[in-house]
């Protein structure tokens, strides 16, 4: 994949400013890339490995990166392209990209507020914004905001919103959770086992009362078999007289996601690590 092809290709021929421009080319960044949810799991040297690893843009073969990576090796080379000079800050804690426009610093930090999730799904941006403006720049109604993402294509008047016949609120948890299934599988930009994982916790904020959480559980599970991660999450859910599991699993650079037996949640849970594992056992 290259994307300094497929960014250069979206570029030409635009007659849009350079701050339009620079939003574009975060939307590319999104869109193109996704989290590596191995970070959450990796020792000290493979997180030093993941933060420092090299991405060569006219080839991209994995498209997984960290904050600072996809500051680096993403963001700031696609700004060049584009006459713009960006700065990664703050890269020992959360590292994300400066950058100047009349004067006014901007920053570009996807991972840090799930963007990836967001520019997939055609929901409004809350990483991109001039420093002092944040505010002003990732609510939803601005229309000055809005205006631009109309401009360069990347909406065609107003952000995604989940339709109100999507789910019924009084259904119970099984059900919401089918529907979940059915509107992933009808979203052909969510690709990447992070990218499912954040638009199901998405939906379920949407969809689930409080009383509905009492009933769920979440276990993050992982297996690093001589650096072939297995990465995985495994729901948990009990209604009155009946228990219901669901798998979320990284595959081949895509997921699955899916109603499983009880023998093979548990299963799952034996074979993998996870904080909370223990939480599934009977």
């Amino acid at each position: 994949m290259n994307i300094i092809q497929i960014t250069e290709e979206g570029l030409k021929d635009k007659n849009w400013n350079l701050e339009e421009k620079a939003k574009y080319i975060y939307h590319i960044s999104c869109e193109y890339f996704t989290y590596d949810t191995r970070y959450y799991f990796a020792n000290k040297n493979l997180k030093e490995e993941l933060r420092e690893r090299k991405l060569d843009l006219e080839n991209v073969e994995d498209n997984r990166v960290v904050c600072t990576s996809h500051a680096r090796e993403v963001c700031i080379p696609l700004l060049k392209l584009i006459g713009i000079d960006g700065t990664v800050i703050d890269a020992n804690t959360h590292g994300k990209v400066e950058f100047y426009l009349n004067q006014e610093s901007y920053i570009m930090d996807a991972t840090g507020v799930l963007d990836f999730m967001r520019v997939k799904l055609k929901r409004n941006t809350m990483g991109f914004y001039p420093e002092n403006r944040k505010r002003e720049y990732t609510n939803a109604d601005n229309l000055y905001v809005k205006k631009i993402d109309q401009n360069i294509g990347y909406i065609q008047e107003n952000y995604f919103m989940i339709e109100k016949n999507f789910c019924k609120t009084e259904d119970d948890i099984t059900t919401k959770m089918h529907c979940i299934q059915e509107f992933l599988k009808n979203q052909k930009n969510i690709v990447s086992y992070y990218d499912a994982m954040k638009t199901i916790s998405y939906l379920e904020q949407y969809l689930f009362e409080y009383f509905d959480y009492e009933k769920i559980n979440e276990i993050e599970l992982f297996q690093d078999l001589q650096g072939n991660w297995d990465i995985e999450k495994v729901f948990f859910i009990e209604e009155r007289l009946k228990t219901t599991y669901f798998l979320l699993k990284e595959v081949e650079n895509s997921y699955i996601f899916q109603e499983i037996s009880e023998e093979q949640a548990n299963q799952e849970i034996k074979t993998h690590q996870g904080w909370n594992r223990k939480s599934l056992f009977r």
